[in-house]
């Protein structure tokens, strides 16, 4: 089971189909697309899915604000064409398509010409100019593009203006689906600041944390399990996978939830899905 994973839609390196099939061959029987912020593969990989003979779960990865950082909440068991979420959708792409076109100007400024919208996605963000400057021939590999010109404090940063937490988590509930804190791990936030994250995002509607996302326990396992015991959240698992080459992601590599945890899979937001779908 792997329930945080993208494809080509966003920032992926597999077409949908690809990765369905790629999923089937590490022996994943259920997989969630989640895609930031773009519902674009789901079709394309439930029909993979079928031929595949996995569950294939509907969802996405919306990418929020919250206390000036940015912040991102996967929603599983969605249905992709509600109209809450398509409106989400719709104001993120906008937030992010105006990021790219800024930090295509500043690049610009220093010598270096990129057109964003000649990059072919459904969800452009600095991964697919880091990708650009790559094939252009500016940088040596993708890490570079970001150590020397688009993370903060380079001249190509530029500061993500996203919608608010609450309102992602809201359109996630509003289409069907449960809410999930991902990847808690990563984010560089003290004790008090990551209670008062999980509190802000239970009180919007979240429900789950993202538990296991590594082959192996270490401490933000144990870390996001002790969160998930504290606040009674639904426990999820997911190898935020990418790209191949990525093998600190691998699909379907993942450590064992804690037993007296409760699985994501249980929740009741997801049931109605696999009554219909399963």
């Amino acid at each position: 089971m792997d329930l945080h994973s993208h494809s080509t839609a966003s920032d992926g390196g597999l077409a949908p189909d690809e990765l369905v099939w790629h999923a089937h061959n590490q022996g994943v029987t259920h997989l969630a697309l989640t895609d930031h912020d773009t519902c674009a593969g789901i079709e394309a990989a439930r029909q993979a899915a079928k031929s595949a003979g996995i569950t294939l779960i509907p969802g996405i990865e919306l990418s929020v604000s919250w206390a000036g950082r940015t912040i991102h909440v996967v929603g599983l068991g969605i249905d992709p064409a509600a109209p809450a979420l398509q409106a989400f959708i719709k104001q993120v792409q906008a937030a992010r398509q105006a990021r790219a076109e800024a930090i295509c100007d500043r690049l610009q400024k220093i010598g270096l010409t990129l057109d964003w919208r000649s990059i072919e996605t459904h969800s452009i963000g600095r991964s697919h100019l880091a990708m650009a400057m790559v094939a252009a021939g500016w940088v040596k590999d993708h890490q570079k593009a970001f150590d020397y010109y688009l993370k903060q404090g380079k001249k190509g940063w530029v500061r993500a203006e996203w919608p608010a937490l609450e309102d992602g988590v809201a359109a996630i509930t509003a289409a069907g689906g449960i809410a999930v804190l991902a990847h808690p791990g990563v984010y560089t936030l003290s004790h008090a600041k990551m209670r008062a994250l999980i509190e802000d995002f239970m009180a919007a509607g979240g429900e789950g944390i993202e538990v296991s996302t590594r082959a192996q326990v270490d401490k933000a396992l144990q870390s996001a399990a002790e969160r998930a015991r504290q606040y009674g959240l639904y426990a999820s698992q997911g190898s935020d996978f990418h790209h191949l080459a990525w093998r600190w992601r691998s699909l379907g590599r993942l450590a064992a939830l804690p037993p007296e945890l409760t699985p994501i899979m249980s929740a009741s937001q997801l049931r109605p899905y696999f009554k219909d779908h399963g």
